[in-house]
This record gives structure tokens, C-alpha cells and sequence, in this order.
């Protein structure tokens, strides 16, 4: 087992610390006053997804059972795979699918038998050709 951190409780870097206030009026610390900047704590999640649909020529759908435990996935065969950036692709259509998955070399492996869900996802994207196999 691993050890646990030890943290302070009278430390200042914890955004919210309900003894920080009691321990200046007890002398235990002297008074801290801590300024959090909205800007630096977001992050920025802005992908630019249109480039990664408009130059998918085709998307092969299948569905897989062997060496996975009994389980069914479909696997995504993307062409052409040198020019989609394989990481957004997957991230977006986990999250319009509601499911999860990985990416296994060319291929991106969604979880689950959701073949048809994906089919019509890419259709409203304007995927030319769809093949299922």
C-alpha cells in the first residue's frame, strides 16, 4: 500500500479550508489571505473537431467478441487513418455515443455492441461511405 500524503490543514493552497479562518482568531497563524484568478484555474477544452470529420472518406464498422472475455465491442476502421487525428475523433464520439473505448493502433474499440448508434452518429456528420462488416 502506498502511504498517504499528510496534508496540512492550516495550509493556505487549500481552496477551501473552514479551520484557515478560526486559526488566525485562535494565534494559532497569521492571517492569509488567498486570491484565486478565474482565468488561470479554467482550462481550455476547445477542439477544433470540423477538420477530423470533413477528411474521413470512409468508416468500417464491425463487431468483435474473440479475445475480449466474452465481451462485445464494435472496432472503427477509419480511412484515410494517416490524415484524422485518431485522439479527438474518439473523444467526440464517446461522448455523442455515451460509452467508452480506446484506441488500438488504427482502430478505435468503443465498448459495447453499439453499432448502429455510430452508424447514424457518423450519417448526421456527413461521412460519405459507412460499411459495415
Amino acid at each position: 500500500m502506498k502511504k498517504r500524503k499528510k496534508i496540512d490543514p492550516l495550509d493556505p493552497g487549500i481552496l477551501h479550508n473552514p479551520f484557515l479562518k478560526i486559526s488566525g482568531e485562535l494565534g494559532l497563524i497569521r492571517s492569509v489571505e488567498v486570491t484565486l484568478d478565474d482565468d488561470s484555474n479554467k482550462k481550455s477544452s476547445q477542439i477544433d473537431f470540423s477538420t477530423t470529420i470533413e477528411v474521413i472518406e470512409r468508416v468500417i464498422l464491425r463487431k468483435e467478441k474473440k479475445g475480449r472475455g466474452g465481451k462485445t465491442v464494435t472496432v472503427l476502421e477509419i480511412r484515410p487513418s494517416d490524415k484524422v487525428d485518431l485522439s479527438v475523433l474518439s473523444k467526440r464520439i464517446k461522448n455523442a455515443i455515451g460509452c467508452g473505448g480506446k484506441i488500438e493502433g488504427t482502430l478505435i474499440v468503443l465498448q459495447g455492441d453499439i453499432a448502429g448508434r455510430v452508424e447514424e452518429w457518423f450519417k448526421s456528420q456527413g461521412v460519405p461511405r459507412i460499411t459495415r462488416g
